[in-house]
């Protein structure tokens, strides 16, 4: 059985981001809002982000925040930045590899499936 947690690291200096575990719920939430400030922060500054996904599970809200995620990735890819998200799966969770691949169709950057 998967352990429903939701853990969002962010490493300021290198610009690389991982979102894992379950995002259901209005309390992870913040977490989006303080993952998309870093992003804005961080390219200003920089030029490349990597983001992974490594979630078991998300529900509409956090789909919603994804969404404007993307929007604002695929501005910044528009000024130059480099972009890249990495989207995993577990074989147990194949509904993920789908959403993914449908996420993808969204992005105008680079954005790669795995399987972990």
């Amino acid at each position: 059985m998967l352990e429903r947690h939701f853990n969002l690291r962010i490493r300021q200096e290198s610009g690389v981001c991982l979102i894992e575990g379950w995002s259901v719920g209005d309390k992870i939430l913040d977490k989006y809002d303080e993952l998309m400030q870093f992003i804005s922060v961080h390219l200003e500054k920089n030029d490349r982000i990597i983001i992974y996904f490594q979630l078991h599970l998300f529900d509409l809200k956090s789909l919603s925040k994804m969404f404007k995620m993307i929007k604002v990735l695929n501005h910044y890819h528009s000024e130059g930045k480099k972009v890249f998200v990495k989207w995993g799966w577990r074989d147990a969770v194949s509904l993920m590899k789908r959403s993914g691949e449908d996420i993808k169709e969204l992005c105008n950057f680079s954005f790669e499936l795995f399987k972990y």
